[in-house]
């Protein structure tokens, strides 16, 4: 059983919610003095870990493909209900936020880039398994709503309370993705 283009879409969309937590706490956090610049930089990082990830995890599940034939629905499901239990915990949880030394050193970022970007990590993972031909698909709304969801999340969360909008957000997601792991798993079982 394939994941079709639309359900991969609508992943992508919920995974995008914790790059835009990030951004959005972030840009609580600084308030209006965080510039254009430092924004696109840090969006950068984001999207070129979410790149990496992707694409480490994409050669991993193809390499695995002949191993876990026989189970990959399951491991499809496993994996999907992961990212909705992430997604539940995280709406739970105060979202990791950045400052201005973060930005310049680096470290901090790309560690908190790596944790957000696992989401990414495991799904493509499951498109490997499951529809490797959608995986550019995947790679280019995944990097797309990687950068344009942490650019609004900075550019907009000092406006909002950004905290409370990106935890409504992720506990959405993780209902919605709750909804497609089962739905998942009953396609597979048939």
């Amino acid at each position: 059983m394939g994941m079709g283009l639309l359900v991969i879409f609508i992943i992508l969309l919920c995974i995008a919610t914790s790059f835009f937590s990030v951004g959005a706490v972030t840009g609580v956090k600084l308030g209006s003095n965080y510039t254009s610049a430092v924004s696109l930089k840090t969006a950068i990082v984001f999207t070129v870990i979410a790149l990496l990830a992707m694409a480490v995890s994409f050669i991993l599940g193809r390499m695995l493909y002949s191993v876990l034939i026989d189970v990959y629905d399951w491991v499809g499901f496993a994996l999907l209900l992961l990212i909705a239990i992430h997604f539940l915990l995280e709406s739970m949880e105060k979202t990791p936020s950045l400052n201005y030394t973060d930005v310049e050193n680096n470290n901090y970022m790309i560690k908190v880039a790596v944790q957000v970007s696992l989401d990414l990590f495991l799904l493509a993972f499951v498109v490997a398994l499951t529809n490797h031909k959608a995986f550019l698909f995947t790679l280019l709304f995944g990097g797309l709503f990687a950068f344009c969801s942490v650019l609004f999340g900075l550019s907009h969360g000092y406006h909002t309370k950004g905290s409370v909008i990106a935890n409504r957000l992720e506990l959405v997601a993780g209902i919605v993705m709750t909804f497609i792991a089962i739905r998942f798993l009953l396609v597979a079982l048939g």
